[in-house]
């Protein structure tokens, strides 16, 4: 898995930075005045910030090489998280942005790393460090209120997710170590003619899109999920429970697919198992809102497992680390943009109907459109 432990440690540090915020949304709209619109903005700041800055990852690693550009986004990640922890309100919106542009170095990266060093076993170690990261952030949404209440307050709470990174740079940097020539700066290839070529491939839209609507829905449940249960009756801390098992349940899903993608080259069926659980999830939770364990369990089966596809697409519809660089950065900034979209257009929606059901109603609509996407995303096609 990606050179074990190294990378699989790299993995789990991309969701947990997200994922353990949204069981404790409220205290920190409490502690800091904010509303569900400004509580929307912050859940799509780090979306913002990955549209922003995934187009310059393939750069960075290029210039630096893989290794050292997922060390630096690393330490920086660490860094970024003990400010949005306690340096004050500034500091929640900053730390939020710092820490994101961490992570969207690992984002883009280390499926380029994947498709360099496992070209023969893609769909499998796709999959596995999919699992990985749902699995980081199932413990982080479920283990969220209980660090707060453990450690006094939600804000040493989301710190202690900082030992995380601290820990995986240390094991990177062993990594780094055994292989002298990993941590040379990759020659300047033809990652930005992949670039423009891409830009100008109906394949590449497709799966773009495809993540973007997918990622909209993910993040605006895993944002959002504890408020509408909260409108439901559901405690803050059975709402963190039933986020650990969207993630858990997901990851399970997302290894299903998996198998199913490595039997498969046409992924149609695969995109289309993962797009229509949202929309059938969404429209029980507004019919029979007492089964929400039920529909979240359905819902993690789409926009959880969706992820898992969205990523081996991008590994999968690329014939080098280059053009799997170049897709992914695509695929992450204008996939991303399209996501932020989702957790801002939900805040801003429940606060001006002061009900959550348009909400609810407006992510079936996104998974149907997914759904039809999905009929020409996961067609077996060249990337020209």
């Amino acid at each position: 898995m990606v050179r074990f432990p190294g990378g699989t440690g790299v993995a789990a540090c991309l969701r947990p930075v997200l994922a353990s915020v949204g069981p404790v949304l409220a205290d920190i709209g409490d502690s800091y005045h904010l509303g569900e619109t400004a509580l929307g903005v912050l859940g799509a700041l780090p979306l913002l910030v990955w549209a922003a800055f995934s187009p310059f990852a393939p750069g960075v690693g290029r210039r630096w090489g893989l290794e050292r550009s997922i060390l630096l986004a690393l330490l920086v990640l660490a860094g970024g998280m003990a400010i949005r922890s306690w340096a004050g309100a500034g500091g929640l919106w900053l730390g939020t942005a710092v820490a994101a542009a961490a992570l969207a170095v690992g984002n883009v990266l280390l499926p380029a790393v994947v498709k360099r060093d496992f070209p023969r076993n893609l769909a499998l170690v796709t999959g596995a460090y999919s699992a990985v990261i749902g699995i980081s952030a199932a413990l982080a949404s479920g283990l969220s209120v209980p660090f707060a209440q453990l450690l006094g307050g939600w804000r040493n709470g989301l710190a202690a997710w900082m030992l995380l990174p601290i820990v995986v740079a240390l094991l990177w940097v062993l990594r780094m170590r055994r292989s002298l020539a990993a941590v040379r700066p990759t020659a300047v290839s033809s990652t930005s003619r992949h670039g423009l070529r891409l830009l100008r491939s109906s394949m590449a839209w497709q799966v773009t899109v495809f993540f973007g609507l997918q990622s909209a829905t993910f993040y605006t449940l895993i944002t959002w999920l504890p408020a509408i249960e909260d409108s439901y009756g559901y405690s803050a801390a059975t709402s963190g429970l039933h986020l650990f098992l969207y993630q858990f349940f997901g990851v399970l899903c997302g290894l299903a697919v998996t198998a199913l993608m490595r039997a498969r080259q046409d992924q149609r069926l695969a995109a289309v198992l993962v797009s229509l659980p949202v929309a059938i999830a969404m429209t029980g939770l507004m019919a029979f809102p007492g089964a929400a364990i039920l529909w979240v369990v359905v819902a993690s089966c789409g926009a959880v497992a969706a992820l898992t596809v969205s990523l081996g697409l991008i590994v999968l519809r690329t014939t080098s680390s280059e053009e799997a660089s170049a897709l992914s950065g695509m695929t992450q900034s204008i996939g991303y943009l399209l996501a932020a979209i989702g957790p801002i257009g939900a805040g801003l929606l429940a606060q001006a109907a002061d009900d959550w059901q348009p909400v609810l109603t407006a992510m079936v609509v996104v998974s149907l459109v997914q759904t039809v996407l999905s009929l020409w995303a996961g067609r077996t096609a060249p990337s020209g």
